[in-house]
């Protein structure tokens, strides 16, 4: 409210929203309103992040005279810059790419950022990132230098602070917990397991009964769909969602992720980030992340708000870096469940066959690629076959039917007649008055 610039650390599911959203309503309430700008930036990694702070912020100002929109890539992008040229909103929440195409079109409406004196880069570790950072920087080239900047993370990698500082200059840093923590409400547990044997142990953990909802994280679009497709083999209504479905498709199955609808949702990192849902009480990490700090935002999705959750981690041999990696981010150890009916057997590091260490995930989803491609070539050259199979059958029944055109009498060709004259139309003579004689009137004739 003092107009600071701040970096601010705190644990998943404890509130950052509200705790930029509140003061930033509270300040444009108070200041006189400036038409056809936007007084208050938010940037978010990810769609479903967005579309969650807008419903959020607009609870926020039920009774204030202001509004709240966002923009994110997967719609119209027209309407979206209509929609901002028309009637732009008091607070915009938008992802870094989708906007930086709109400000980048011809048609873009100027000005848009003029007025705007708070800026809030929410889940800024990942903003942070090398695809997200570029197109964030572009952006607040169009933002007034004299601003309040509010970054918002649960997690802080060691790059951060020189982005802050370059971002904001001076600022002040709240951590509302020692940094990179988690939930203390969050049982977390370890299972050492065997990559042939995940599946199984997968279906163990879910015979054990779960209250409310279930999400389930993978490495790769395909696992995500492979896992949900066993799933339901075994009698699990489980739903997927990644990040080559639709928009409409993701909004759908985001919703009936908040709703309850659906039990169990097997996803990507694509809902690891921001995503608040009440009623998730169990998170499973099929594969562990490459980076600790996926590993605090997948389990903060649960425990959410001062409430209890469990955080299952399926681990592999080769895993067990990333696991090292993870440990030392939170300063403890993960409880290793040991009393399982899938132990570890392999203690090999898979390579590739020059003998360099591979991500047997990658390697499956490349794999399972080929196999499509293989699969839709033989698809076509069987049809081709089957058409050239059927060309000598059909030549028969060609050359017949050109014999037979040949041999039938031809209609003998008729001279063509000579083109007749249309008629003449007759033209019809208007009759004439006959001329009165001197002294005749109308009544004589």
């Amino acid at each position: 409210m003092q107009g600071h610039n701040v970096l601010a650390l705190a644990q998943t599911g404890s509130g950052k929203t509200l705790a930029y959203g509140a003061p930033i309503l509270q300040q444009l309430y108070e200041q006189s309103p400036k038409e056809h700008c936007v007084r208050a930036l938010v940037i978010v990694p990810t769609r479903e992040l967005a579309m969650q702070v807008r419903e959020n912020v607009r609870s926020y100002a039920e009774y204030l005279p202001l509004r709240c929109e966002c923009v994110f890539g997967g719609v119209d992008m027209g309407r979206q810059i209509k929609m901002l040229a028309k009637q732009p909103p008091d607070v915009l929440v938008s992802t870094p790419g989708r906007l930086k195409d709109i400000l980048t079109q011809p048609n873009a409406p100027q000005g848009l950022f003029e007025q705007c004196g708070t800026v809030v880069l929410d889940e800024a570790d990942k903003l942070f990132e090398s695809t997200f950072l570029a197109d964030t920087k572009h952006i607040l080239s169009f933002v007034p230098a004299q601003r309040q900047t509010l970054m918002f993370s649960a997690t802080m990698p060691k790059q951060m602070e020189s982005t802050a500082h370059e971002l904001m200059g001076n600022y002040v840093r709240k951590l509302a917990q020692p940094r990179n923590s988690t939930v203390e409400t969050i049982d977390q547990s370890l299972y050492y397991v065997d990559r042939e044997n995940k599946f199984p142990l997968l279906l163990h953990v879910l015979s054990r009964g779960f209250d409310g909802t279930v999400l389930i994280f993978t490495a790769t679009k395909y696992r995500s769909r492979m896992v949900a497709e066993k799933l339901r083999e075994n009698g699990f209504a489980a739903d997927v969602t990644t990040a080559g479905m639709s928009m409409n498709s993701r909004q759908k199955k985001f919703a009936d992720l908040r709703s309850g609808k659906t039990r169990i949702l097997v996803s990507t990192n694509l809902l690891a980030r921001g995503v608040d849902a009440e009623n998730v009480s169990l998170i499973v990490q099929y594969d562990i992340p490459d980076t600790p700090q996926e590993y605090v935002h997948r389990i903060g999705r649960t425990g959410r708000a001062g409430r209890s959750g469990e955080a299952v981690a399926l681990s592999e041999y080769w895993e067990q870096k990333y696991i090292r990696n993870i440990e030392k981010l939170m300063a403890k150890p993960i409880p290793v469940v040991t009393d399982h009916p899938y132990p570890m057997t392999c203690f090999e590091i898979p390579r590739d066959r020059h003998g360099k260490p591979v991500d047997p995930n990658v390697q499956e989803s490349r794999n399972a690629a080929r196999a499509f491609r293989a699969e839709q070539a033989a698809k076509r050259a069987e049809k081709e076959r089957q058409d050239a199979a059927r060309l000598p059958e059909e030549e028969p029944r060609r050359e017949a039917a050109a014999v037979r055109a040949q041999e039938s009498p031809q209609p003998a060709a008729q001279p063509p007649e000579e083109e007749k004259e249309a008629p003449k139309r007759r033209r019809r003579r208007r009759r004439r008055p006959r001329r009165r004689q001197p002294g005749e009137t109308a009544c004589d004739g």
